[in-house]
């Protein structure tokens, strides 16, 4: 089982660094996106540590083979269809880039640099597919810090008191998932935030991606 599921981990490598995906319709075509999709964050992941290994920066292989760890346990489970377990795991995995791009902040190396914002894209492109997939429509978001619930993804200090609102650490908010947008979470509200201007029942808002955690509704 373990040679079987590292072969399907080698197998997408090669078909995404080689090959176009070609789109299928109904839930075949989408679970074969979102295994296209993780298997890039993988071929990128490996290429990061090879570039790594040679500029001597130890710190980023470190990190980069933490998220490559938990990104190929993401594909395995999209293999054996285990939606909940691709989801947590996707989640989880954005820990570990967060830890990447510290590593190469302090690393300064502009081709790791420039793996990193293609790595991070190529994340949130395979998180949102993930996290978007027919049976997950509805969301529930537990708040890890006061952040704020905004009416797009500009930073809060740009938008005016009746295009935000403050809601503190621990809030749940409930909606209709919609996406990841510029690293926020947009959310049709199914019930109301008190006291927030933008928080009616049916609102669309925006939450800062790593200020939250989904959790069962």
């Amino acid at each position: 089982m373990k040679l079987m599921k590292q072969v399907l981990v080698a197998s997408v490598l090669v078909f995404v660094a080689g090959t176009s995906s070609v789109s299928t319709a109904g839930a075949q075509g989408l679970e074969a996106e979102q295994r296209d999709a993780v298997g890039a964050v993988l071929h990128t992941l490996s290429s990061m540590i090879r570039q790594a290994k040679i500029a001597g920066e130890y710190g980023v292989v470190s990190s980069a083979r933490s998220m490559q760890s938990t990104t190929r346990s993401v594909f395995i489970a999209l293999e054996e269809d285990e939606a909940d377990l691709a989801r947590s795991g996707i989640e989880s995995a954005l820990y570990g880039l967060r830890k990447i791009e510290r590593e190469v902040g302090l690393a300064g190396n502009v081709a790791l640099q420039n793996q990193a914002k293609e790595l991070s894209r190529e994340y949130f492109y395979a998180r949102s597919l993930i996290l978007d997939s027919p049976d997950q429509q509805t969301l529930a978001l537990s708040l890890l810090v006061d952040t704020y619930a905004k009416v797009s993804t500009e930073q809060s200090g740009t938008l005016s008191r009746s295009q935000k609102c403050l809601v503190r650490a621990d809030s749940v908010l409930a909606g209709e998932d919609l996406g990841l947008v510029a690293g926020h979470i947009k959310l049709r509200l199914s019930r109301s935030i008190p006291s927030c201007v933008i928080g009616e029942s049916g609102d669309v808002v925006y939450i800062f991606a790593q200020h939250a955690k989904a959790i069962q509704n």
